[in-house]
């Protein structure tokens, strides 16, 4: 006999019961099995990963969407190193604490200068401890105002960035004030040229000047040091006077030597050209077109293409006398090698003088290049002259 099947008032009885009952004593209509009950989940609070990884490189750190959070404390983001010397490295220790209820997570970011460098103690640090930030810099160069530094990246929901720099001034150890030539000008055959140099420091406190040596016979140097209500006007901790002296036995012409200064703080001298002018029997004039600068002994070629060169002329007058032998170049040496000189006599100037013609000629050809005044050309020529003037022309030229 067939059971009778379940009406829908039936089905409808045992629902109710199940909700009110839990469903334990209900079973499956067909196969009189008791089904497993369906625990509902519950969502909770979820963390997200300290760090996002992208293309297998993890990122800066992540804070959490809900607490407990760190938080990240630097009573120090800069410090001042003050003076420096150049090639001097100096460090710096930054202190980043924990003051909240998490982990702190911690990532260096990259310093704005590759002469900086960021190196963290740690980088997870509990509640209540710290980590150091090591800044490392190197004064590769002069500078009167550095400043460098980067960022370390936190998971502080409130701070999840901090900047860190360091900043100062790079120096030499010494310096000299002219610092290109010393001049002392004109020198003549009862006065000697003189001048007023310096060397000074801006990063010791004391200096001293420990040897001077110069080139020449004819220029000589003596240091003294500068009275502390001077000092102010060069911006020094240290200085000395460095008074230069060119005697009026320099034959006549242009004096280009070198003095060499040795101080204390440095391992080799600092070099400096001193030049002085003395008038003598034969003078440099110009012609009309060519541009001649008297105080410098200065040849300005101006402009010409390369491939044509350039020629230029320059007149002597040359105290000589009518029986005297004529005015002859025993030497001449040129840089760049392809200066070429030559000299030809034009008259006389009454009993005593005589005019020659001094050519400059740069040949067609040449390559491409340039002298400016900081780098000229230099003609050096030596003379049978019974002075033993030399002459010295600076040649500055473009050749496009």
């Amino acid at each position: 006999m067939k059971s009778p099947k379940m009406t829908t008032t039936m089905m409808l009885a045992l629902l109710s019961g199940c909700l009110f009952m839990g469903c334990q004593d209900v079973v499956d209509s067909q196969t009189g099995a008791a089904p497993v009950p369906t625990i509902p989940s519950v969502p909770g609070p979820q963390k997200p990963a300290d760090k996002v990884v992208v293309d297998g490189n993890a990122g800066p750190p992540v804070a959490s969407e809900v607490g407990p959070w760190p938080q990240a404390v630097a009573d120090e983001t800069e410090f001042n190193f003050g003076r420096m010397s150049v090639g001097n490295e100096l460090e710096h220790n930054f202190v980043i604490r924990n003051e909240g209820e998490a982990d702190l997570i911690l990532q260096a970011g990259e310093p704005t200068c590759k002469c900086t460098a960021f190196e963290l103690s740690s980088t997870s640090v509990k509640p209540g401890e710290s980590a150091e930030l090591l800044v490392r810099w190197k004064g590769k160069f002069k500078d009167n105002s550095f400043q460098h530094g980067g960022p370390v990246y936190t998971n502080d929901p409130e701070r999840s960035e901090v900047r860190f720099s360091v900043m100062g001034i790079v120096d030499a150890d010494i310096d000299v004030l002219p610092n290109e030539l010393w001049s002392v000008g004109t020198v003549t055959d009862t006065s000697p040229g003189t001048m007023q140099a310096v060397v000074l420091s801006r990063v010791h406190e004391k200096i001293s000047i420990t040897d001077i040596k110069s080139d020449s016979k004819y220029v000589t140097a003596e240091a003294v040091v500068v009275p502390p209500e001077k000092m102010g006007e060069y911006d020094a901790l240290t200085a000395w006077y460095i008074n230069v002296t060119v005697s009026p036995e320099m034959p006549p012409g242009v004096l280009e030597e070198e003095l060499h200064i040795t101080a204390d703080c440095e391992d080799h001298p600092v070099t400096v050209k001193v030049t002085a002018q003395k008038s003598g029997p034969i003078r440099v004039l110009p012609t009309p077109g060519v541009v001649w600068v008297d105080s410098a002994n200065g040849l300005k070629m101006e402009q010409f293409p390369a491939k044509e060169g350039r020629e230029v002329h320059l007149n002597l007058l040359v105290e000589e006398a009518e029986d005297a032998e004529s005015l002859q170049f025993t030497s001449v040496k040129s840089i760049p090698a392809f200066i070429e000189v030559g000299l030809e006599k034009i008259g006389r100037v009454g009993k005593d003088k005589a005019r020659y013609r001094l050519s400059v000629r740069i040949p067609p050809g040449i390559p491409r290049s340039s002298r400016e005044s900081a780098d000229p050309g230099k003609i050096e020529i030596q003379t049978n002259h019974p002075s033993g003037q030399t002459l010295l022309i600076k040649v500055t030229y473009k050749a496009f």
